[in-house]
C-alpha cells in the first residue's frame, strides 16, 4: 500500500514539472501576440515530447487552462499573463522550436531551451523602433496626400509618441491610458510645430489634416489580424475578447485625436493635397513610401530583418498592381463601347423607331447622326418621333 502511494506521489511530482514547462511554454506565445491555435498547437507538441499521454487546452487573450493526464493521474493548472504585446520573433523562435522537437524530451532539457529564448534582446533598441516609427508614419503621410510640412512634422511626432510607449511600456502602464498618453503626445507636438510654423509665416492653414497620420503607430493591426484568425479558427472566446481590446484601443486613441484637436479647433479633414506631381513621379514617390511604410511597421513588432524586406517588397507589389489596375480601368472608360475601330458610328432613323423605317427615312434612306430631343420634338420638326407610337398610313383619293 505504500508503494502504491509513493507512485502516486511520484507521479503527480514528475506531471507537475511536465505539466509546467508546457504552460510556461504558452505564457510566452500568449504574451508574444500568438493566436490561441498556434498556443494550443505548440503546447501540445511539447506536452507529447515530455511525456504526457493526453492534455485538454483552454485559451483566452489572457489565460490558459490545461488538464494534463499521465502516469494514471492528471493535473490541471491556470496561467495568467497582462504582458499584450507584440514579439513576431519569438512567435517565430517557438515555433520552429515546437516543429523540431525530438520524439521524446527531458523536461530540463525543455527548460534550458526556453530560457534562452525568454532572455533573448529585442532585435531593435528603443530609439530604432522610435525612428521606425517617424519614418513609417512619415511615408503614410504622403500615400495620404501630405506634402513635404505634413511628412516633416509627421515623422517627429510619431518619433516622439513611440518613445513614450516604449518608455510607459517597461513601467508596465494600463494599455487604454498608455495609448490616450501617447495619441496626446504626438498629437500635441504635431500641432504645435505646425502652428509655429504658421506664425513664422512659412505654412498655410492647410496643413492640419496630416496630424491623423501622427497617430497611425497606435493602429492595432497585428493583433487586429490575430483576432479575425481565431474567429475563423472558431477560437470565440480568445478572438472577441482580442477584437475588444483592439476595440478600445482605437477608442483611446481617437478620444486622445478628438480632444486635442477639439480643444483647439483643428479641422482634421484634408482641405487640399499636399502635391501635384506628374503621373511617373507620383508612382515613383507612392512605391517608396509604401517600401518604407511597411519596412518601419514590421520593424515596430520586432520582425527579423529578412521579413522586414520581404512585407516592403509585398508593399511595393501591391502599389504597382494598384497603378496598373486603374491605368487600365481609366483606358476602359476613355474607350466608348460602341466604338469600332475603322468605322463610323452610325444611327438609323428606323432603329430608332422600333425596327420599321419611316415614309420618309424608307424613300431617300438617308441615316443620321443625331439624337432627337428638346425642341425638335415641341415644334415638330421632327415627324418620326421615337416616344409616340407609329401612326397607320393613308391613303387619300386622287
Amino acid at each position: 500500500m505504500k508503494q502504491t502511494d509513493d507512485h502516486h506521489v511520484a507521479a503527480l511530482d514528475r506531471l507537475a514539472d511536465q505539466l509546467r514547462v508546457v504552460m510556461r511554454l504558452g505564457e510566452m506565445l500568449l504574451s508574444a501576440g500568438a493566436s490561441a491555435f498556434r498556443v494550443k498547437d505548440g503546447m501540445d507538441r511539447i506536452a507529447h515530447a515530455v511525456g504526457i499521454d493526453k492534455i485538454s487546452i483552454q485559451v483566452t487573450y489572457t489565460e490558459i487552462t490545461a488538464t494534463a493526464f499521465a502516469g494514471g493521474t492528471f493535473r490541471t493548472e491556470l496561467v495568467e499573463q497582462r504582458v499584450m504585446g507584440i514579439n513576431a520573433e519569438r512567435i517565430d523562435d517557438l515555433n520552429d522550436f515546437v516543429h523540431n522537437l525530438p520524439g521524446k524530451m527531458l523536461v530540463e532539457d525543455a527548460d534550458d531551451m526556453l530560457d534562452a529564448f525568454a532572455n533573448k534582446d529585442p532585435l531593435y533598441s528603443m530609439p530604432v523602433s522610435a525612428l521606425a516609427s517617424g519614418v513609417a508614419c512619415a511615408g503614410f503621410a504622403f500615400l495620404n496626400q501630405g506634402g513635404w510640412v505634413e511628412c516633416l512634422v509627421v515623422f517627429f511626432a510619431a518619433l516622439a509618441g513611440q518613445a513614450t510607449r516604449k518608455t510607459l511600456l517597461r513601467r508596465h502602464m494600463n494599455h487604454f491610458a498608455l495609448w490616450m498618453a501617447c495619441g496626446f503626445v504626438a498629437t500635441s507636438l504635431y500641432m504645435g510645430i505646425v502652428s509655429v510654423f504658421q506664425i513664422a509665416d512659412i505654412v498655410d492653414a492647410s496643413h492640419q489634416s496630416g496630424v491623423v497620420s501622427s497617430v497611425l503607430f497606435l493602429v492595432p493591426g497585428f493583433p487586429l489580424v490575430t483576432s479575425i484568425l481565431d474567429l475563423i479558427r472558431q477560437d470565440y472566446i480568445a478572438g472577441i475578447a482580442r477584437g475588444v481590446y483592439v476595440v478600445m484601443l482605437l477608442i483611446s486613441t481617437a478620444a486622445s485625436v478628438w480632444a486635442v484637436t477639439g480643444l483647439l479647433n483643428w479641422n482634421v479633414n484634408p482641405s487640399a493635397d499636399g502635391y501635384h506631381l506628374n503621373t511617373w513621379l507620383l508612382l515613383l514617390g507612392r512605391i517608396l513610401a509604401s517600401f518604407v511604410a511597411a519596412y518601419g511597421f514590421a520593424m515596430l513588432f520586432n520582425v527579423c530583418l529578412c521579413l522586414v524586406v520581404l512585407a516592403a517588397i509585398l508593399a511595393f507589389g501591391r502599389q504597382m498592381m494598384g497603378k496598373l489596375h486603374r491605368s487600365r480601368h481609366r483606358h476602359g472608360h476613355q474607350r466608348s463601347p460602341t466604338h469600332r475601330p475603322g468605322r463610323r458610328a452610325r444611327t438609323d432613323v428606323g432603329h430608332r423607331t422600333g425596327g420599321v423605317p419611316s415614309g420618309a427615312s424608307r424613300r431617300s434612306g438617308r441615316q443620321v447622326d443625331e439624337v432627337f430631343e428638346g425642341d425638335a420634338f415641341r415644334s415638330g420638326r421632327c415627324r418620326d418621333d421615337p416616344r409616340r407610337p407609329a401612326l397607320p398610313r393613308t391613303v387619300s383619293a386622287q
